[in-house]
């Protein structure tokens, strides 16, 4: 740090470069400093209340894809989990890929302790949140600014929150309940970086950043990001290597080691690099071609991403593929190392705050290119990954138009295209939330961009059956058998189970039986098909009082429990059927551990009923 003189000094213009004066960063301005921070005020409200608005009709939005499983299904989790495991899992030898997330298990907690069951109370949580982390983005925006000797901070921060604001790509994580994940970690990771700045000035403020770090952590493996970023970001503000920045930095690496020692005790943290996971090479030996293989997903996952970016108008929730075509490869190479060659430049005839926007993009896609290239998730390309990327692309081009906006010859034509620009953003921004706004909805919109997606007409059939479209529904369930080669049996199971449930609800036991039968047949460990065919035989039983049939209902409950030990509708049923066999300490124990592993109501106080009476 500089020392202080007590000597006054005339304030000299820091503009040596042509990119350092892209507005008059050290002028005094006739207004004082109250009418100073009234703009950057008002500002922050309007930034506020826009964003909120943009999202309003998200409001009105349903429970779509897993936010039913989550929320509606689910809830028992809620009450049933300890706030220990959650933050530290438990140790694991058999460790599968999966989340570690208890920031976004307990604000769905907190909603489902306020609004229950009411899709609009969680909606107004995502507005609120992503209202919050516009007008944080904003603010980073300014320090960011200031640290690169920049002037005219307010206009270009305003212009990136706008961007911000109404790119389409954001409509997955806000519009989706169970989307929120992007939201709140990208809150905590830009409150973190804005502390990180304030350490400059202050080194009481690197508590706050570590806390927030910690929370962005437990809110999404993205978060891994953080140190990398602020590293780059440190280089090329000094373009020296700072001591203190350097203790600094140590101390995000190491947070980065525990979070990830910890994760490591329950949850897979990076697969090994196999066949899996990239394709059979020509020999199963020439470990070379499956790092090749790895190294081109790795190219055209960050082209998909950067193309989306720019062009935000296609869209589709449920992308199972990267693209593998050679020009593609060609074109991502092409582009990369253009985007790299304007970073160079940046950084060697500018400031370099260009270079920090490109690299800010590349390293928050790092996580989501692991994704893409390991398949640790259903959909390996999602919209909802571009979340935190948009932060460094909004400002790249807020910075880059605004000179435009500052020439007399151009200002107008600037203002032009750039309001163009944000209402056609805007449009498919709104566009795309009512897609959103049911499972019917929403299971179409994929099932018309994605015809031989399987997992989509599951769900567009599941959808139209518990919309009471039962023929709908069974016509495009039964569609998934037409092309037998495609579909893999796990998913002629589900198709089958799915098919059973439609026809019991149409009072059809006996076809019914058939295709939980047929589920069955596809898949010898698909505990539902085997908890249906316990159903019937159940409702038979106890309509006959046939000792037989409890028997066979029995015999089909513990090959569900065989196939998942925690499955608690099964042991529910089986208490149900040690009571009709007059046996009531059975029936409790079954009760009981059906309660231990969560059960939707009413069953949870059918079942409380029978360890109370037993």
């Amino acid at each position: 740090m500089e020392k202080k003189s007590n000597k006054k000094k005339t304030p000299v213009s820091k503009t040596s470069t042509s990119e350092v004066s892209n507005g008059p960063a050290n002028i005094n301005y006739s207004k004082n400093k109250l009418d100073y921070l009234n703009s950057r005020w008002v500002l922050s409200a309007i930034i506020f209340v826009v964003s909120f608005l943009v999202y309003a009709p998200s409001l009105e939005n349903d429970f779509v894809w897993d936010d039913v499983i989550v929320i509606k299904k689910q809830y028992y989790n809620f009450e049933n989990t300890k706030f220990s495991n959650n933050i530290i899992p438990k140790a694991r030898k058999n460790r599968k890929a999966s989340y570690y997330r208890p920031v976004i298990f307990y604000s769905i907690v907190m909603d489902y302790k306020v609004w229950g069951d009411n899709p609009l109370g969680y909606h107004l949580t995502n507005n609120l949140l992503f209202s919050l982390s516009s007008l944080l983005f904003f603010f980073l925006i300014l320090l960011i600014l200031k640290e690169f000797h920049i002037g005219s901070k307010e206009y270009i921060a305003a212009l990136a929150a706008l961007i911000y604001i109404v790119h389409p790509m954001h409509v997955e994580s806000v519009s989706w309940i169970s989307g929120r994940s992007d939201v709140i970690c990208t809150l905590f990771f830009l409150a973190a970086f804005v502390f990180h700045i304030l350490c400059y000035r202050s080194i009481l403020f690197l508590p706050l950043t570590i806390l927030m770090l910690l929370l962005s952590f437990l809110s999404k493996e993205l978060a891994v990001a953080f140190p990398f970023l602020v590293l780059g970001f440190d280089l090329l503000k000094s373009k020296k290597i700072r001591l203190k920045n350097i203790y600094i930095s140590l101390i995000y690496f190491v947070i980065l080691a525990l979070y990830l020692f910890v994760r490591a005790r329950g949850v897979l943290n990076i697969p090994d690099l196999s066949t899996k996971t990239i394709g059979k090479s020509l020999s199963e030996s020439a470990e070379l071609i499956h790092y090749f293989k790895a190294f081109v997903v790795m190219l055209n996952t960050y082209l998909f991403y950067i193309i989306k970016l720019v062009f935000p108008f296609k869209f589709n929730a449920l992308i199972t593929e990267v693209p593998k075509e050679v020009y593609y490869t060609v074109f991502s190479i092409v582009t990369l190392t253009a985007i790299s060659i304007w970073a160079f430049i940046s950084i060697k005839f500018k400031t370099g705050l260009k270079a920090l926007c490109i690299f800010w993009v590349l390293i928050t896609l790092g996580p989501s290119v692991l994704v893409a290239i390991f398949k640790v998730a259903t959909t390996p390309l999602a919209e909802r990954y571009l979340f935190l990327p948009i932060c460094g692309f909004s400002l790249l081009i807020s910075y880059t138009v605004w000179p435009y906006f500052k020439r007399t010859k151009t200002k107008n034509t600037a203002l032009i295209v750039f309001s163009i620009l944000c209402v056609v953003l805007l449009f498919f921004n709104i566009q795309r939330q009512f897609v959103w706004q049911d499972r019917v909805t929403f299971w179409d919109d994929i099932s018309t961009k994605s015809d031989n997606s399987t997992v989509a007409k599951i769900n567009q059939g599941m959808a139209l059956i518990e919309g009471k479209k039962v023929d709908e529904g069974l016509k495009i369930l039964e569609s998934v058998f037409e092309s037998e080669n495609n579909a893999p049996n796990s998913i002629k199971s589900i198709a089958s189970n799915n098919i059973g449930i439609a026809y019991l609800n149409k009072q059809k036991p006996q076809i019914a039986r058939k295709w939980f039968l047929r589920g069955v047949k596809y898949n010898p460990k698909f505990h539902k098909s085997y908890f249906h065919l316990a159903l019937i035989d159940f409702s038979y039983a106890n309509r006959t009082n046939s000792i037989e049939q409890y028997k066979k209902a029995e015999e089909n409950l513990q090959k569900a429990i065989k196939a998942n030990s925690r499955y608690a509708r099964a042991y529910y049923l089986l208490a149900r059927i040690y009571i009709a066999y007059d046996q009531p300490e059975q029936a409790k124990e079954y009760a009981q551990k059906a309660l231990n592993f969560g059960l939707v109501k009413p069953l949870d106080e059918k079942a409380q009923k029978i360890v109370d009476e037993n």
